[in-house]
């Protein structure tokens, strides 16, 4: 593979456990991170994210892609309506959120 493309179903991530910085505020949920790609300047990730049920505070820093193979995600922006994210959903640009003590409620619940 070139290093201009990075097809996902070609490397071999090694799992991660628990990874996330966010704050667990409902249920137990866990988290498996498996990168395979990194940018140099590490700025850009890409690669699959596995959560099981719960809620977390959220601070989104930056934009992020997410394309959802299965599940269901609830994000709340403070002082905004609930954003349902589904299977199925191509395509999700998750623009940077106000930074408050609050943050954001993002409650993962698969199917």
């Amino acid at each position: 593979m070139s290093d201009f493309i990075t097809v996902l179903r070609e490397t071999c991530p090694t799992p991660v456990l628990d990874a996330t910085k966010w704050k667990r505020i409902g249920g137990d949920p866990h988290t498996v991170n498996l990168n395979a790609y990194l940018s140099k300047d590490g700025s850009k990730i890409m690669g699959t994210w596995i959560c099981t049920p719960g809620k977390f505070e959220v601070n989104y820093e930056k934009w992020e892609y997410c394309h959802f193979l299965d599940g269901y995600c609830i994000i709340t922006p403070e002082g905004e309506e609930p954003q349902h994210l589904k299977a199925g959903v191509t395509g999700v640009t998750i623009q940077v959120f106000p930074v408050t003590k609050q943050g954001n409620i993002c409650a993962i619940k698969m199917n």
